[in-house]
């Protein structure tokens, strides 16, 4: 995953894909892919990262493990809103806004992130934007840089799908800015 994060994505597959096998060879089912979805997100391939992101989410909810559901329900989430499944998305941002623990950061910030790409692709853009925002204040009392660059992205997306160029450039660059600080 640092690999990826650094942007030295053939070294990162090539790790993660090794111990995706291993993992397997333990018995471990779709968590094992779990890595790879990740490095895939981060590469931009948002469609491949999530049929293994849904094979852990059902893992999650057999194994009625709720509360790790209500923080990769709401991931799984966003991945559909970037490409395009906001339908699919909608019940994972609520999974995580039902099951979430209210102390849980991670899972605060998630579920609105997926709740607001949602809402700005069904033209609710005052309730977008303050899904958004809410994300990015609570992301920012952290110091998980790269949930608070994914705030923030996830705002700039807000912003510029109700027509605020300007404040989802201010947006993208604080993103960008945070992003560059924490190497992803």
């Amino acid at each position: 995953l640092l690999l990826g994060m650094l942007g030295r994505f053939d070294e990162a597959w090539a790790l993660a894909g090794s111990a995706e096998e291993r993992l397997r060879e333990f018995g471990h089912g779709p968590e094992a892919s779990l890595r790879l979805a990740e490095i895939a997100a981060l590469a931009g391939d948002e469609e491949r990262a999530t049929a293994p992101y849904r094979g852990w989410c059902e893992l999650l909810e057999s194994a009625g493990r709720r509360a790790a559901l209500s923080h990769s329900a709401p991931i799984l989430g966003r991945l559909l809103c970037a490409v395009g499944r906001h339908d699919d998305a909608e019940p994972l941002a609520e999974t995580g806004r039902e099951l979430g623990d209210p102390t849980d950061v991670t899972t605060q910030v998630s579920w609105r992130q997926a709740m607001a790409l949602v809402s700005a692709a069904r033209g609710r853009h005052a309730e977008a934007d303050g899904l958004a925002r809410d994300a990015v204040r609570i992301a920012e009392t952290t110091d998980y840089l790269k949930t608070q660059a994914d705030a923030y992205s996830d705002l700039a997306q807000v912003l510029e799908a109700s027509g605020r160029h300007d404040e989802a450039i201010t947006a993208w660059r604080r993103a960008t800015m945070v992003a560059a600080t924490s190497g992803a």
